[in-house]
């Protein structure tokens, strides 16, 4: 977890995770491989004296293969400069 932007409370999050349709591990030695991550965009806001929490993936996608905060940053820089 990150900060994307501290001005909009834009926060980045990798999370790791399996597809459950797989077949599973067969072994011990198995177990934990074939993860996937990805990075989100989630803004923060407060609204009504709510907190409303956003993802937005217009920049990173949904699903992307973004494995750090610090690629997600570049990535989000170069798509903000291409839609200036």
């Amino acid at each position: 977890m990150g900060v994307a932007d501290k001005s909009n409370n834009e926060l980045l999050i990798t999370m790791q995770y399996f597809l459950t349709d797989g077949g599973g591990a067969k072994k011990v030695s198995e177990l934990g491989s074939n993860w996937l991550r990805m990075t989100s965009l989630i803004r923060v806001k407060a609204k009504n004296g709510k907190i409303e929490v956003e993802q937005d993936d217009a920049c990173l996608g949904n699903p992307n293969k973004v494995d750090t905060v610090g690629l997600a940053r570049k990535l989000l820089q170069r798509c903000k400069a291409e839609h200036r």
